[in-house]
C-alpha cells in the first residue's frame, strides 16, 4: 500500500494526499498495531507502520507543515526501533529453541549427561 501512496504522491505532489494517507494510517495501521491479526508478525506491522508514517511525514513537509512532519518522523523512528527489536527478539527466540532442542543430543554426543 505504501508503494501506491508513494506513486500517487509523486504524481500530484505537494502533500495533496496528506489527509487521505493520514486517515489510512489512523484507520488501518494504528488498529493493526494495537490488535494484530493472528499470524501477522509484529515486526512486519511495525515496519509497515514506520514506512507509512515516514511517507506521511514527507507529505506534511511538502505541504509546509514542518511541525507535523517532525512529529511523524519521530513516530516513524520509534516504529522502526520497535520493528528491529521484534526481529531481534524473534531471532534470539529461534536460536534459543534450536540450542535447547539440541542440548539433549549434545550431552550424548560428548558422552556426558546434560545438566538442568
Amino acid at each position: 500500500m505504501v508503494g501506491a501512496f508513494q506513486t500517487a504522491d509523486a504524481q500530484v505532489g505537494g502533500g495533496v494526499l496528506y489527509g487521505q494517507v493520514l486517515r489510512y494510517l489512523h484507520a488501518e495501521i494504528g488498529p493493526a498495531l494495537v490488535d494484530p491479526t493472528p499470524g501477522t508478525g509484529s515486526g512486519h506491522l511495525f515496519a509497515a507502520g514506520c514506512a507509512i508514517t515516514e511517507l506521511v511525514g514527507w507529505m506534511a513537509h511538502d505541504a509546509g507543515r514542518d511541525d507535523r512532519a517532525r512529529a511523524h518522523f519521530d513516530r516513524a523512528f520509534r516504529l522502526a526501533s520497535a520493528a528491529v527489536t521484534c526481529r531481534s527478539l524473534r531471532t534470539c527466540a529461534r536460536r534459543w529453541r534450536i540450542w535447547r532442542g539440541s542440548s539433549a543430543s549434545r550431552g550424548k554426543r560428548y558422552g556426558s549427561p546434560v545438566q538442568g
